[in-house]
């Protein structure tokens, strides 16, 4: 599926705003800010993230969605059957 970045920006928003700005980021390293630059630019495989958006909105832990997550200056894969770590863990 072709997306394009204003379409991708119409996406982001209510409750999960931040998380789904995170994963576009993240799965697709386009910024808020590339969007508004660049309105018509397209997305040729908007699958994977509309897929991602999707399990958020399912309530999967985004660490699960991005397969790793950063924790004390070390990324560590995680996945189901996983504990995500987290720095209040280590209080």
């Amino acid at each position: 599926m072709v997306m394009t970045y204003k379409e991708l920006a119409s996406l982001l928003r209510g409750e999960l705003k931040s998380e789904k700005t995170i994963l576009c980021e993240e799965i697709l390293g386009i910024t808020k800010t590339d969007m508004l630059i660049h309105p018509q630019k397209e997305i040729e495989n908007a699958d994977e993230i509309l897929s991602a958006f999707k399990r958020l909105e399912n309530n999967e832990p985004m660490q699960y969605i991005l397969g790793k997550w950063d924790f004390y200056e070390s990324e560590f894969f995680v996945g189901d059957g996983v504990l995500i770590p987290r720095p209040e863990t280590e209080e």
